[in-house]
């Protein structure tokens, strides 16, 4: 499969391949009470980057959980790590909140997903656009030599 082209979905990546390594940071005392979140939250975000193979680096989600009193109790981060054609790292950043602590992570990965194919999709935009430029620039210095 062809690094810049996503991976169709239904076909996600295992979560520890040499393509897509995610890294929790769970900064939260919920997940420890609540063992059975840590796969939901692995499995949501390998759907949600696992479609884009090997140009995801890494993510990082790391949850903040507030006290009772707090008016939004969880606060989740996620850092998408996009590697672009000249693997160059690009970092794709969302946050998510609610009062629920899988609502919150869920919001955040999706808005990381959305991004990331903006990203990628300007990414590869970007690289188009250069390559049209070279070949525009080297065509114009041809004929400048021929004439």
């Amino acid at each position: 499969m062809c690094p810049l082209q996503p991976r169709p979905v239904g076909h996600p990546l295992p979560l520890n391949s040499p393509e897509t390594d995610v890294q929790l940071k769970l900064k939260s005392p919920s997940f420890t009470e609540n063992p059975l979140l840590v796969p939901q939250v692995e499995r949501r975000a390998r759907l949600e980057f696992g479609r884009y193979g090997g140009r995801v680096d890494r993510v990082t989600i790391s949850v903040l959980d507030r006290t009772e009193a707090a008016p939004i109790r969880f606060h989740c981060g996620v850092g998408v790590h996009v590697l672009d054609e000249n693997n160059d790292l690009r970092l794709v950043v969302s946050m998510g909140e609610d009062n629920d602590l899988y609502r919150s992570v869920d919001s955040a990965l999706t808005r990381a997903g959305v991004r990331t194919g903006g990203e990628i999709a300007r990414a590869e935009e970007a690289l188009r656009a250069r390559r049209q430029w070279l070949a525009g620039l080297q065509a114009h210095a041809g004929t400048e030599l021929s004439s």
